[in-house]
């Protein structure tokens, strides 16, 4: 501690014994030229401003330096700290809300949801008592954040942003009221919920598109198509109304029409590959196998050049499932098992193709397979067999150590590195 710190504090610990509170302050003050961030100095200069008679203000003073070493403390990462000048502060002024706002925010912080929702419920009771009711609302709503099945609390913020005309708002708070009662099973409660969204502006896209969704999974296909309907005439081009519809059509075996906004669907993100897959779907359920088939084969392909392999085998297994004779989704499995090490699935797969090119006398193609086949199992007697009968040479099929860490295999529907 330099002389002069040591004379001021001296000179300060002197005033306040001989009751000198006004110059014990003074000298508190001018540490702070040196020390403008120190929190204990505030907090200090508060603790005396409360005891100072000379003062027509001493409370207010006090608050004042007790908030800023109570900020000071906060940004440094002393919560507990922070939290004692705060209580201080409502000893004195018990109906500050602002504070009670603060205590909540670090309660937050720390994990004390029970805490923080009783200094919140405190802040928006005196906003309100105060009429401000605006901010009494974000209150309540940082309350039912913490505790989303709440649903009092959200119902309580709803009608609060109707008696302020803010509807937009109270909209989006029954539109979390209904979903809360999706969550919880009651469908009844969920349902009336979204009438009362209606019911205050018949042309809610996000409301017509949820009662759509809630009619659709309750088994109410009729009723879903008419929300998706109307839905569409207000927004044609928005992705959940189309999806509504695309479900919808699917669920009352319309296809025609699920295919066709599907398709739009797609125009409007072509790089979306689960569009594409229910595309598939839809078209199988169509009783179009062909397509159906073919679009599965092409989807598993977007996925390996993504190097997604698990989701290009399911694509290229769906295709295969459909049209098991199509040589193109064979070989295309064969690259997906290889580059995802599905060393079995190679060896089954490159075998079949070899055996077929065979038949078909495309005796290049087959070797190529058994060469791949005896890459991945040296010792296959039936790949080593075949290579033997087609008459290819010692010097083609013998695969040195060196030529295997340098062989580059090759697939038709390898992904580019």
């Amino acid at each position: 501690m330099s002389s002069e710190k040591s004379r001021i504090l001296d000179n300060a610990q002197q005033y306040t014994i001989r009751g000198q509170i006004q110059k014990a302050i003074e000298e508190w003050k001018k540490l702070l030229t040196n020390s403008p961030n120190d929190a204990n100095i505030y907090n200090t200069i508060g603790d005396l401003s409360l005891k100072n008679p000379s003062s027509t203000n001493s409370a207010g003073e006090a608050v004042s330096f007790y908030v800023k070493a109570a900020e000071i403390f906060e940004s440094s990462g002393f919560a507990l700290k922070a939290i004692a000048v705060y209580k201080k502060i409502l000893k004195i002024t018990p109906n500050n809300k602002e504070i009670y706002l603060r205590l909540g925010n670090l309660d937050c912080e720390r994990g004390l949801i029970g805490n923080a929702r009783e200094n919140y419920l405190m802040a928006a009771k005196l906003y309100t008592q105060d009429g401000f009711i605006k901010e009494a609302l974000e209150v309540y709503r940082k309350i039912a954040d913490l505790d989303p099945s709440n649903l009092s609390v959200r119902t309580k913020i709803a009608e609060m942003f109707m008696k302020e005309g803010m509807k937009n708002e109270a909209i989006g708070e029954y539109i979390k009221i209904a979903s809360e009662y999706l969550k919880g099973g009651s469908k009844e409660d969920a349902e009336k919920i979204y009438d009362l969204i209606l019911d205050l502006e018949p042309d809610n896209i996000s409301a017509i598109v949820e009662a759509g969704r809630f009619h659709l999974e309750n088994g109410k296909v009729e009723s879903a198509i008419e929300y998706g309907k109307r839905a569409y005439n207000l927004s044609p081009d928005s992705q959940d109304v189309l999806l509504l519809l695309v479900d919808s059509y699917n669920s009352a075996a319309i296809y025609d029409k699920a295919e066709e906004l599907l398709l739009k669907i797609i125009e409007l993100n072509p790089g979306d590959l689960p569009f594409r897959e229910t595309l598939a779907a839809i078209l199988f359920n169509k009783g179009d196998i062909g397509n159906a088939s073919n679009e599965y084969f092409e989807v598993g392909k977007e996925y390996l050049n993504q190097r997604n392999f698990e989701k290009a085998r399911l694509m290229a297994e769906k295709a295969e499932e459909f049209s098991p004779d199509m040589i193109n989704i064979q070989e295309l499995l064969f690259d997906i098992y290889l580059l995802s090490n599905r060393k079995e699935d190679v060896i089954g797969k490159g075998l079949f193709l070899a055996r077929h090119f065979e038949e078909l006398g495309k005796v290049e193609d087959a070797r190529e397979y058994y060469l791949k086949v005896l890459k991945e199992d040296p010792f296959n007697v039936e790949a080593k067999e075949r290579l033997d009968e087609t008459e290819v040479k010692e010097s083609v099929f013998q695969i040195t150590e060196t030529e295997e860490d340098t062989e580059e295999i090759t697939g038709k529907y390898l992904p580019v590195p």
